[in-house]
């Protein structure tokens, strides 16, 4: 199915929605999964990171003293590192598995405000998520 030609309202609908689960799935598998724990061991306690969308939705996380996240989105904060896609049809490809963090990474679709090999380390983490929370014939 061609996910591209939805309305905008319906894909900012979808990337809402996906960017609460992303949240909740990073926030729930720190606690457990040792390589998640691993690259978040690379932050420093208190680092604060954010996802968004340029004028869209967005999700921002902490990491703790244990490295794990916490999810602040309701926070207003500046980031430590603000991670901004360009446009809601680049977060839809995103969220919708038709392009993988490291592709949308790599195309210049996500602008990174702050220290660029902690992005890096971002994108690993995100790429651990999807192997933890999709099927394999799909991560």
């Amino acid at each position: 199915m061609d996910f591209s030609k939805l309305p905008s309202k319906a894909q900012i609908l979808y990337v809402q929605a996906f960017m609460l689960i992303v949240a909740k799935a990073l926030v729930s598998s720190s606690k457990f999964d040792s390589v998640l724990k691993h690259e978040l061991a690379g932050y420093p306690a208190g680092f604060t990171l954010r996802l968004m969308v340029m004028n869209g939705p967005s999700l921002m996380l902490k990491v703790e003293d244990d490295n794990t996240l916490s999810d602040i989105s309701s926070h207003n904060i500046k980031p430590d590192l603000d991670m901004k896609m360009k446009h809601i049809s680049h977060a839809f490809l995103l969220f919708t598995m038709q392009e993988s963090t490291v592709d949308s990474f790599v195309s210049n679709r996500i602008l990174v405000d702050g220290d660029v090999s902690k992005s890096v380390r971002f994108i690993r983490v995100m790429d651990r998520l999807e192997s933890l929370i999709l099927p394999k014939i799909i991560a």
